[in-house]
């Protein structure tokens, strides 16, 4: 699906805050997106979209994911805070994970405090549920993007208080949700490449980060297929 701008840009531009009357309002947006490029590179199209709308981009995101590299390249000032998860573990791995959360929370909270954001745009990811608990602690409009056909956990909480919900797709929400359909937005514009005509060109995606599996059956294949194979940077050399 194409991303549809005009009806995210109402979408951000319609939410007002309450805590500020029309003429103090500034455009400050707060970007909460991390951990694998599934989350962040569609958030990076629309913190360019934001910044020529004229928007100061601010970014949340993790200490172990890809906006700790990708981020600041793009020129927004990234602020990484603790995460975790809390799915699937044992006792003490979960009291250390709720430590680091209501950490994060805390650190949360001061970048909150110190940038003032207007509105605040979550695209997925722990530091993006985070951002969001504090973002309705502060009365500051929230706005949710899901770019997959079944939503994260993250999103799935975010959505029962967020002001405004956008799905990449139809039905990702539920119906009491009521997200408005606008696409996924998309960063790179792709550049034809010169392939032989008679050759089969095969795309092999494993995520952003890669899947070890998947690579180490690809290198057993011989196939006069022409092959483009997204490994992740850690299994590059491999």
């Amino acid at each position: 699906l194409s991303f549809h701008w005009l009806s995210f840009l109402e979408s951000i531009w319609k939410t007002e805050q309450t805590t500020q009357n029309k003429e103090s309002m500034s455009n400050k947006v707060l970007i909460m997106a991390g951990g694998t490029g599934g989350h962040i590179f569609p958030a990076l199209a629309i913190a360019k979209e934001l910044t020529k709308q004229g928007a100061d981009i601010e970014w949340l995101g993790g200490r172990n994911g890809m906006e700790g590299t990708l981020v600041p390249k793009y020129g927004h000032r990234l602020h990484c805070v603790h995460t975790s998860g809390l799915r699937g573990k044992n006792l003490l791995t979960l009291l250390k994970a709720f430590f680091l959360l209501c950490l994060g929370l805390i650190e949360t909270i001061f970048v909150f405090l110190r940038f003032r954001p207007d509105r605040v745009v979550g695209m997925g990811g722990y530091a993006s549920g985070i951002g969001g608990i504090v973002a309705k602690i502060f009365f500051i409009p929230l706005i949710i993007h899901e770019q997959n056909t079944i939503p994260g956990t993250t999103n799935k909480l975010l959505g029962k208080f967020a002001q405004q919900s956008l799905q990449a797709f139809e039905n990702t929400f539920d119906l009491s949700i009521n997200a408005v359909t606008v696409g996924n937005p998309i960063l790179f514009t792709p550049e034809p490449k010169n392939t032989p005509e008679l050759v089969n060109n095969l795309l092999i995606l494993g995520g952003s980060l890669g899947a070890q599996k998947i690579n180490e059956t690809i290198t057993g294949i011989k196939t006069p297929l022409n092959i483009w194979h997204q490994t992740g940077v850690k299994h590059l050399e491999s």
